[in-house]
């Protein structure tokens, strides 16, 4: 079952194109993906939105600076408190195509 929810989740064929803020290339987010990345803020963040710049974690995802900059691409911003929430997602997606896609059941577990 979680397998087919993150299959739905990465293959939603509405799609927004962003334009990357250094390159030519555009980050391709699903709608899915951008609803995915949104529950996993609320879970992570609790709403408080998608530029969290803690000791620990940082933003709208909660990750560790050291788990952005190995999902981030060539161009997004080093810290992940100043990436955008496409950014945020992108890498997010990133991150699932390896580890899979966190709270998926709706109860907010983590990864």
């Amino acid at each position: 079952m979680l397998i087919a929810k993150i299959a739905v989740v990465l293959s939603s064929l509405l799609t927004f194109h962003v334009a990357h803020n250094s390159s030519a290339s555009s980050l391709h987010v699903s709608k899915a993906l951008m609803n995915q990345a949104r529950w996993v803020n609320h879970c992570e963040e609790n709403g408080y939105g998608w530029h969290v710049n803690g000791s620990e974690y940082q933003g709208g995802l909660g990750w560790l600076n050291a788990t952005w900059l190995e999902f981030k691409t060539p161009g997004m911003p080093v810290n992940m408190a100043d990436a955008s929430p496409l950014e945020q997602a992108f890498a997010l997606s990133r991150f699932a195509a390896k580890y899979g896609m966190p709270d998926l059941d709706g109860t907010c577990h983590g990864y």
